[in-house]
């Protein structure tokens, strides 16, 4: 299943139009002073974004990509423009699609910022979360108690 979906995600966005594409939008556009990718993810999801020609251009191109991407994985695209609408999601969209137009498709996903920060409170624990990697044995001397 990884592997499949890996293989559609190099097709879709990690070959090079698309990646290239994702690289027009890291530029800052002089009018808004935001990322152009950053623009057209906010009007892909209905949101008011900058109007001047070279972002509205980028913004139709960007929606296209965005609908086969979806396509490939068997998403509306209306689903998808719901789904952005949170500022929150788009921003952790945009640092992915950055990661892919940098460094193409990897395995784990090399990313342009962090996705997430993980405090780790403590080493006692029993190692069964499959989301964890600390590698927790004992607890540190250090450690506070409960």
């Amino acid at each position: 299943m990884l592997i499949e979906t890996l293989g559609v995600l190099r097709v879709t966005m990690g070959n090079y139009v698309s990646r290239s594409l994702i690289k027009l939008g890291m530029g800052i556009c002089k009018k808004s002073g935001r990322r152009r990718l950053d623009d057209a993810l906010a009007a892909a999801s209905g949101e008011r974004a900058c109007d001047c020609p070279s972002c509205r251009s980028y913004s139709i191109l960007m929606k296209s990509l965005l609908k086969l991407g979806g396509r490939a994985f068997g998403v509306k695209y209306g689903d998808i423009a719901s789904y952005i609408r949170d500022p929150i999601v788009r921003r952790g969209l945009s640092s992915v699609l950055i990661g892919i137009g940098k460094f193409g498709i990897t395995k784990p996903q090399l990313l342009n910022a962090p996705f997430l920060v993980v405090w780790n409170f403590t080493n006692a624990c029993n190692l069964k979360c499959k989301h964890c990697y600390q590698s927790a044995r004992n607890r540190s001397p250090d450690e506070l108690s409960l």
